[in-house]
């Protein structure tokens, strides 16, 4: 197993708690909220715009990390946000 991909992974683990949180309380700070703008705008980009070919709710951090997580024999989870798109409500 390569050190590298270990660090790597735990990097990316702490990268998406950083960016989860900021996404959460970003806005209460008057100073940050251009920042968290910037960031929801990008989320949603991803989200809509990049998952339109890439696939619903594609994130590059994500893929990044998962393929790390490949790279270490970790296998992929089932996706998890078509169920709800396809049904169109979560009821």
């Amino acid at each position: 197993m390569n050190p590298t991909y270990l660090v790597l992974n735990a990097f990316f683990h702490m990268l998406h708690i950083a960016i989860i949180s900021f996404m959460l309380v970003g806005w209460l700070i008057p100073e940050t909220r251009l920042a968290h703008l910037m960031l929801s705008l990008l989320t949603l980009g991803s989200w809509f715009i990049l998952g339109r070919c890439m696939g619903e709710g594609y994130c590059p951090v994500s893929d990044w990390h998962w393929k790390i997580k490949d790279s270490l024999g970790e296998g992929r989870p089932a996706p998890h946000t078509s169920p709800f798109f396809c049904k169109g409500s979560l009821a």
